[in-house]
């Protein structure tokens, strides 16, 4: 559907922004977005193609700024963790400390914490904070060396 989508989306947005000419797409772009794992919806991809278009006028659609996630990138964080317990909260908790830990505090970008659990960042956080972990800002004053590279 990718692929299709993309399409539709280029010529919507091109339309949209009055674009005379509708630029190209580079090749090996339309495989990076289908490799992408989309934690978001189809509002995603469409914000992603607006921006590429915004930012790309003229010259060819890269799309380099998404990141293919394969399975073998990321780290194995649910083998870490050792079940001393069947409550979910305290599961969860500990699944998202390694993967802070992991990623040295970050909670999204390409080696963030979010990118390692497949989650949107905004899940993440969310879920973080109903579970009290604190993150950001929060994590440094109340730790400063709670995750490695922080």
């Amino acid at each position: 559907d990718i692929p299709d989508l993309v399409c539709h989306f280029i010529q919507k947005k091109c339309n949209e922004m009055k674009f005379v000419n509708i630029p190209t797409i580079v090749p090996g772009a339309l495989e990076r977005l289908t490799s992408y794992e989309w934690p978001g919806n189809v509002r995603e991809l469409e914000n992603v193609i607006e921006r590429e278009l915004i930012l790309n006028r003229e010259g060819p659609l890269t799309f380099i700024e998404i990141e293919s996630s394969k399975p073998e990138d990321k780290v194995d964080i649910i083998s870490q963790v050792q079940i001393k317990s069947l409550d979910l909260n305290r599961i969860m908790k500990e699944i998202f400390e390694k993967a802070l830990s992991a990623s040295g505090g970050k909670v999204e970008g390409g080696q963030g914490a979010a990118k390692l659990l497949s989650l949107h960042p905004w899940v993440l956080r969310h879920r973080m904070k109903k579970l009290g972990i604190p993150f950001g800002r929060k994590a440094k004053k109340i730790d400063g060396s709670r995750y490695d590279n922080y």
